[in-house]
C-alpha cells in the first residue's frame, strides 16, 4: 500500500447510482465509519447528508504521523467524494435535539459519533452501562427503528478498518430497511 501511494496511485471515484435518489439519509460524523456509510448509500442511489462538528472530515486520521499517513493522501481520498451528490456539512455540530429532528426529517439516520457518549442520548436510544449506544452486532440497528450506529460507539476504542466495515455493514442494513426487506436474512454473525 505504501509503495502504491508513493508511486502516485490514485483511487478511482466510486460509482454512483445515476437513478434519482430513492430516500434521504442523514449521517452524523465524517469519520471513516460515517463516510463509508455515506459512500455505500450513495452508490445504492440514496441522497445522503453528512453532518460533522469539525471543520474537516476524517479528523482522527489527521493526527497520525504524516510520515505514516500523509495529509495529502487523506485529502486525495476525500476528493473522491466530489461530484457524488453527498452533501458534507462541515462545522455543523449535531446535538441531542437535532438527532431527534434528523430521525423525523430523514428516512434513516446513521450515527458515527466516535467513542465518547453523548449526554442525554438515553432519551431516544437504549444505552449500555458505559453510556455508549446499544447496537445490534449483526444489523447495527439501535432501539430506534430509523437510527443505526457503529464505529467507535460499538467498541469504545478506535480501529480504522473496523470503522470502515461498520459503515459498510450499517449501510446495507439501512438500504434493506428502506426497501422493506429483512435486516437479518442471509447474514451471519
Amino acid at each position: 500500500e505504501r509503495t502504491c501511494v508513493n508511486a502516485g496511485f490514485s483511487a478511482p471515484a466510486f460509482r454512483v447510482n445515476k437513478q434519482l435518489a430513492k430516500k434521504r439519509i442523514a449521517v452524523v460524523g465524517a469519520g471513516l465509519s460515517g463516510l463509508s456509510a455515506a459512500a455505500e448509500l450513495t452508490i445504492k442511489g440514496h441522497a445522503v447528508v453528512v453532518f460533522e462538528a469539525n471543520a474537516q472530515a476524517l479528523k482522527r486520521l489527521r493526527h497520525y504521523d504524516p510520515q505514516l499517513l500523509p495529509i495529502t493522501a487523506i485529502d486525495a481520498d476525500l476528493a473522491r467524494f466530489d461530484g457524488t451528490g453527498i452533501e458534507l456539512r462541515l462545522g455543523e455540530a449535531v446535538d441531542l435535539p437535532a438527532i431527534a429532528l434528523l430521525a423525523e426529517d430523514f428516512d434513516a439516520l446513521y450515527l458515527g459519533l466516535g467513542p465518547d457518549p453523548l449526554p442525554g442520548l438515553d432519551g431516544i436510544l437504549a444505552l449500555a452501562s458505559d453510556g455508549r449506544i446499544t447496537i445490534d452486532p449483526l444489523t447495527f440497528a439501535t432501539s430506534h427503528a430509523k437510527i443505526f450506529a457503529g464505529g467507535s460507539q460499538r467498541y469504545g476504542s478506535y480501529s480504522p478498518i473496523t470503522s470502515v466495515q461498520d459503515g459498510r455493514y450499517a449501510a446495507l442494513s439501512i438500504d434493506r430497511l428502506l426497501q422493506g426487506a429483512s435486516l437479518t436474512a442471509n447474514r451471519d454473525t
